[in-house]
């Protein structure tokens, strides 16, 4: 299975508890995605990685590869998310943000969404 997962509000909003369902799943086989947006380019690449590994002691261990959402705008951003999705043939997405949440389930009818409130 393939299991994408949000940085900002998801990941960062419950660091312990998404190193260890990260970390379950990968163990179980399963490939888990950290995929992000960056919609004004505030987070590039290295700032990213440097924010999962630093502050959240998220490390590569953790998660099979990271994967950027680049688009000028949130909008542009979540087609992006849910473009990525359908490519990578993504089973399930873990995102806090609903307006991405609409656009992955407009792309990818048959995929399951987390929606983790806090």
């Amino acid at each position: 299975m393939k299991i994408a997962i949000d940085v900002d509000g998801t990941i960062t909003h419950s660091p312990r508890l998404f190193k260890q369902l990260a970390k379950s799943l990968l163990t179980s086989g399963n490939e888990v995605f950290i995929l992000t947006g960056n919609g004004y380019n505030e987070m590039p690449r290295e700032k990213r990685l440097l924010q999962l590994e630093k502050f959240y002691d998220f490390t590569p261990e953790y998660y099979t590869e990271l994967i950027i959402a680049e688009g000028k705008n949130d909008n542009a951003v979540g087609w992006e998310k849910a473009r990525i999705i359908k490519e990578r043939n993504i089973d399930i997405f873990i995102d806090n943000d609903l307006s991405y949440i609409d656009k992955v389930r407009q792309e990818n009818p048959l995929i399951l969404i987390l929606h983790p409130c806090g």
